[in-house]
This record gives structure tokens, C-alpha cells and sequence, in this order.
């Protein structure tokens, strides 16, 4: 589980590693994490790592959930804080591994040629009625200031209703739309 498996710093070094592109991490780990500090220094070094490569935790800096610092950060992975887990992991997906994985150039793309092709089957209204509550969406995000990755997210959903409208899905969020299946399988058809 995300509450204890992160814990020690030994997975969030290797995930680091692999998805950050960042050397050398799991050589400078101390295994085994038996203890608390032990933990904590191997949770920081992975935090150091995401900060190098550029990668930015959420509101505050450090995650906004109290953390003032990568010590403070650390500390609440290491007791198991799920918020703070899934902030961390969420910024450094969002921010490494999509960006590399779907480039923003090649989304839009993407999303144009599905809704070309949406169009083409005669799907607009599905087209239109989603692109009023992204307009929504888009205005609420500035408003209250983005936040971190909500652009890729947009983006993301943006693609994801463009080629789900070619089958006259309707896509409300990525949340909720894939629990059913059928979103997830006209993305695998569709491509």
C-alpha cells in the first residue's frame, strides 16, 4: 500500500531513478531502513533528487501540507501521510514521466485530429457539450491559481474526450469516466 511501501525511501529512490531520470540514488541508499533516521535520509536523498531535476511539490513548496522543507516533507512520507505520498508521486509523473511520455506538441495534435474526426462521424454535440465545461474548467483553474499539473491534466482530458467522442462517449473527468471500462476501451481501440 502507497502508506507503507514508500516508507523507507528505498522505492521512492528506485521510482526516482527510473521515471526521473535521476543516477545513482539506490548506490546511496542505506539498506536495510530499520530505523526512523535511516528512513528519513533515504526519503530526503530521493526528495534532493526530484528537487535537482527540477521537479516542483505542490502549494507551500513542499507539498502545502505543513512542510516547510524536504526534512519536514520527508518526515510526513516516512510516518505515512497518504496526501503527501500522492502529492509527491503526482509531481513527479506530472512533471517528468508525462511530459516525456506525451509531449504537450504531440497532444494537441492528437487532440485535433480525434476531433477532426469526431466531427466527421457526426459526433460535434458530444464535442460541444464538453468543450462549454472545459471552458468552465479552464476559468475556475485561473481563478484559483492552476495549481501544479493542472495544464497537463487539462490537456490530458482534453485528448481523452476528443477521441471518446468518435465512439459518443462523454468524458466528465478522468476519475469517474474510466471506472466502467468503456472509456479505457475505445482509448485502447482507438489507438
Amino acid at each position: 500500500s502507497l502508506k507503507t511501501d514508500l516508507r523507507d525511501g528505498a522505492r521512492l529512490c528506485r521510482l526516482v531513478e527510473f521515471v526521473g531520470g535521476a543516477k545513482q540514488l539506490t548506490s546511496a541508499l542505506r539498506l536495510p531502513a530499520t530505523n526512523r533516521t535511516t528512513k528519513l535520509r533515504n526519503t530526503e536523498l530521493a526528495l534532493k533528487a526530484m528537487e535537482a531535476k527540477g521537479v516542483a511539490f505542490g502549494g507551500g513548496g513542499h507539498g502545502g501540507y505543513g512542510a516547510r522543507d524536504a526534512h519536514g516533507l520527508a518526515d510526513l512520507l516516512v510516518q505515512g501521510h497518504c496526501e503527501a505520498t500522492l502529492g509527491v508521486l503526482w509531481s513527479l509523473f506530472s512533471q517528468c514521466a508525462v511530459p516525456a511520455l506525451a509531449p504537450p506538441e504531440l497532444v494537441h495534435k492528437e487532440t485535433a485530429r480525434a476531433r477532426r474526426l469526431a466531427l466527421g462521424l457526426g459526433f460535434g454535440d458530444v464535442l460541444a457539450e464538453e468543450d462549454a465545461e472545459l471552458d468552465e474548467r479552464a476559468d475556475a483553474w485561473e481563478r484559483g491559481g492552476g495549481g501544479e499539473g493542472a495544464e497537463e491534466a487539462a490537456s490530458l482530458l482534453g485528448w481523452v474526450r476528443a477521441v471518446c467522442a468518435c465512439y459518443n462517449l462523454r468524458v466528465c473527468n478522468l476519475s469517474t469516466s474510466l471506472r466502467t471500462g468503456r472509456v479505457l476501451c475505445a482509448l485502447v481501440h482507438a489507438h
